[in-house]
């Protein structure tokens, strides 16, 4: 019984103490955008806003307005309505002609404002990758910065990140947003997918130069120099990926070029996958593409979830009745610390996302879910099928 109580410590404890100490060693490196940052140089750079939206009616205006409220000097914006049925093509020639006759419109009066329509999608493309490849053609601001349509950012966003990024020398800098969680599903699941996405991508190391081979990004705010941009061949280079972000990342870091994943929940945030159907589509994508179609980094995960995770209930049970039947207070002793430290871990996360700390104490409902949606990430991996913004999309395997 004592060798089995320490494969428990060993294999379901220390692993949470490991994930705690790491958020320690992290957290500066990836909470930079928190401090004041360094003055911007006079005359700042000029920079191209991109934003793809495909089917974005409900949330284009706002997304719009909010990138022309930017309080930097030098900038313009450009939509790529892409293939949309629902009239966000129409609300976006609103908002163009609006700014061109000069009408009395919150946040249309300074920057430039273009609009760009593609009907059809080439072969051998994504749309969202043919989408920000259009919208990057024929220009020349020295920055460029993709914004996804649904997703709102501060009027500081683009000069606190640009200053930043110019400061330290970085090419490439991508945010990590808030959650504008309404339903339970959203506030309970979303951080904890996206925390089992960096811990089974090594989200860290994407901040380490010496690290050229691991990488990850949020193409909802990717700022990128337009010259690394244009050496990795831009979104032509990840055309057919699911998780182009990810991919362009890790081709700007490979490329060795500096680049950045920053926590930032107080200049970006969005709303994602609301229901579980949604979350099962949006996650089974994401996991697989990130995992360029391997189920290791899945089926790892499944299995540190059932047993780091799921185990501590079984073993707290079996430590209160072998506290009070046999007056041993070992177990209750290592599972108690085994739930302590996974609810600080989990509770650190919830409150970096802007929710309530309340969901880190429900891991019987949200783990159970989490491996479900691990699962389809297995499942992509194998018929690489997804369905996305109303597209089939069904991935070859030599990509």
């Amino acid at each position: 019984m004592q060798t089995l109580l320490w494969v428990y410590i060993l294999i379901a404890g220390v692993p949470w103490a490991g994930l705690c100490a790491g958020i320690l060693i992290t957290r500066s490196r990836q909470r930079r955008m928190f401090r004041d940052p360094p003055p911007l140089p006079s005359p700042p750079p000029h920079v191209t806003i991109v934003t793809p939206a495909k089917d974005e009616a409900d949330h284009i205006e706002a997304c719009v307005l909010g990138l022309l409220k930017q309080d930097y000097a030098s900038f313009d914006v450009r939509v790529i309505d892409d293939r949309s049925t629902d009239g966000t093509g129409d609300i976006l020639d609103g908002l163009l002609r609006e700014h061109r006759s000069g009408a009395e419109a919150p946040g249309l009066s300074a920057p430039g404002l273009s609009v760009r329509h593609i009907t059809e999608l080439p072969r051998e493309w994504l749309g969202k990758c043919h989408a920000l490849h259009e919208g990057t053609r024929d220009i020349a601001s020295p920055w460029l910065l993709f914004v996804d349509s649904d997703v709102s950012i501060e009027p500081a966003a683009l000069s606190r990140t640009l200053a930043t990024a110019i400061s330290r020398g970085y090419d490439a800098v991508s945010l990590l947003p808030r959650l504008e969680g309404r339903s339970f599903w959203e506030r309970l699941m979303i951080p904890l997918c996206g925390v089992a996405w960096g811990i089974m991508f090594l989200m860290q190391w994407t901040n380490n130069d010496r690290r050229r081979k691991y990488a990850v990004a949020n193409g909802q705010f990717f700022l990128v120099r337009r010259e690394a941009y244009e050496k990795v061949d831009g979104h032509r280079g990840v055309r057919n990926q699911i998780v182009e972000d990810v991919e362009l990342m890790r081709a700007l870091k490979s490329a060795g070029f500096k680049c950045r994943l920053l926590l930032a929940p107080h200049l970006v945030a969005t709303r994602m996958h609301a229901t579980l159907a949604e979350l099962k589509s949006g996650w089974g994508r994401i996991y697989s593409g990130t995992a360029r179609y391997r189920r290791g980094p899945m089926v790892g995960a499944i299995a540190f979830t059932i047993v780091g995770g799921l185990s501590v209930y079984p073993a707290l049970a079996w430590g209160g009745f072998t506290a009070i039947a046999h007056h041993n207070p070992r177990w209750l002793a290592a599972a108690g610390v085994h739930w302590v430290l996974m609810t600080v871990f989990l509770a650190y996360f919830y409150r970096a996302a802007r929710v309530s700390i309340g969901y880190a104490v429900l891991p019987m409902v949200s783990f159970p879910v989490l491996i479900a949606l691990l699962w389809q990430g297995v499942k992509r991996c194998r018929d690489r099928t997804f369905a996305w913004r109303g597209t089939a999309v069904e991935i070859p395997r030599s990509s």
